[in-house]
């Protein structure tokens, strides 16, 4: 075989691992009370595999697929601080700087805001409406077709606080936060 016959092999998952996969997801799920799950292998940056299982929607007896779109809630906060700290750690993102640097569409306010307090929810954004629900109905499941379109919640809205006046705290939030980022770099290896 030519070394262009084996590039253009396509990299695929065994049946047995398949078959591990779906058990552990299984087990998960019943050990959980998880009604559905989207899971995906990806290997050398590809997708490999990718299925649904369960159910997408109870009430109209939707299956989960592996194009199911589940909504991530919280969970997307984690995720993202990681992804922030990886692109500071390897000098493509300054945590200190205007975050308009990055994002030129997020709104302008009084002061300006960085990276650093929006990691550290400093930022003077605020979470909710005064009358304590949300800003998207459908329980936030709205799907936005652009990051300037998801943005425009908060340009009319004032922001919550002033991220200079609160630089005690900040100080402090901050510090904990370098340590358990230390903490989990020393711990886990993540590839985002």
């Amino acid at each position: 075989m030519t070394v262009a016959g084996a590039a253009a092999q396509q990299k695929t998952l065994s049946p047995e691992k398949r078959v591990q996969i779906e058990k552990a997801v299984s087990s998960f799920m019943s050990a959980n009370s998880v009604p559905g799950i989207g899971a995906a292998v990806v290997l050398d940056g590809e997708p490999v595999w990718s299925a649904g299982f369960g159910m997408s929607d109870l009430e109209d007896y939707a299956p989960a697929t592996s194009s199911t779109l589940f909504r991530l809630g919280s969970i997307s906060k984690p995720i993202t601080a990681v992804a922030v700290l990886q692109l500071s750690e390897r000098g493509k993102l300054d945590l200190d700087a205007p975050v308009q640097k990055y994002c030129p569409a997020f709104p302008k306010k009084e002061w300006p805001i960085t990276a650093r307090e929006l990691l550290g929810h400093l930022g003077g954004i605020r979470h909710y409406n005064e009358d304590g629900k949300g800003d998207i109905p459908e329980d936030s499941a709205r799907h936005f077709s652009s990051m300037e379109e998801s943005l425009q919640i908060f340009a009319a809205a004032p922001w919550s606080q002033n991220p200079a006046l609160n630089s005690t705290t900040r100080r402090t939030a901050i510090r904990c936060w370098a340590a358990s980022w230390k903490a989990l770099r020393r711990r886990s290896m993540w590839i985002l």
